[in-house]
C-alpha cells in the first residue's frame, strides 16, 4: 500500500512573516507559503500527470476557460460597437445641427440680399419709368411738364403693382 498524503490547510500568506530560510529549495514566498516546499510542489505535479482523469478534467476546465474567455469578448467586442455606434450618431446628430444651422444663417443672409436687390431694382425699374412716362407725356402735349415726379410715380406704382398681380 502506498502511503496517502496528509491534508494540507491552505492559507493565504502572512506578509509580516519571514520568508523561508535561504537552504530551501527556491520557490517564490507566497507561493512556497501556499503549496509548500518544492518538493511538494514536484510531488503534486507528478501526481497529476500519472492520472488521466485530472489531464481530461484540466482540459475540460482550459476548453471551459477558452469558451468563457470567446464570450467575454464578443460581449465586449458588442458593448465597443454600442459605445462607437452611439458616439458616431452623437457626432452625426451634432454635425447635422450645426450643418442645419449653418443653411439657415447662409438662408437669411441670401434672402436679405434677395430683398435688398429686388427692392434697389424696383426703384430703378421705378425712377426709369417715371422718366419714360414723362418723356412721353412730353412728346404727346408737345410741351415741357413741370408736374411732380410724385404723381407720375404713384401711377407708376400702381401700373407696376397690376403688372405684378396679373
Amino acid at each position: 500500500m502506498s502511503e496517502q498524503p496528509q491534508a494540507t490547510t491552505w492559507t493565504w500568506p502572512d506578509l509580516d512573516e519571514l520568508p523561508p530560510s535561504v537552504e530551501a529549495d527556491f520557490v517564490p514566498v507566497a507561493l512556497h507559503r501556499v503549496v509548500g516546499t518544492a518538493a511538494d510542489v514536484q510531488r503534486v505535479a507528478d501526481g497529476v500527470a500519472s492520472n488521466p482523469e485530472v489531464t481530461v478534467q484540466a482540459g475540460e476546465l482550459v476548453a471551459q476557460a477558452h469558451d468563457e474567455a470567446d464570450d467575454i469578448r464578443q460581449r465586449v467586442r458588442e458593448e465597443e460597437v454600442a459605445r462607437a455606434r452611439k458616439a458616431v450618431n452623437a457626432a452625426l446628430r451634432e454635425t447635422v445641427a450645426e450643418q442645419v444651422t449653418a443653411f439657415e444663417q447662409a438662408r437669411e443672409v441670401l434672402l436679405t440680399e434677395v430683398r435688398e436687390s429686388f427692392a434697389a431694382r424696383l426703384e430703378e425699374i421705378e425712377s426709369r419709368s417715371v422718366m419714360l412716362v414723362t418723356a412721353m407725356t412730353e412728346k404727346v402735349i408737345g410741351r415741357k411738364l413741370d408736374l411732380d415726379d410724385t404723381i407720375v410715380l404713384d401711377v407708376v406704382r400702381a401700373s407696376l403693382s397690376e403688372a405684378a398681380d396679373a
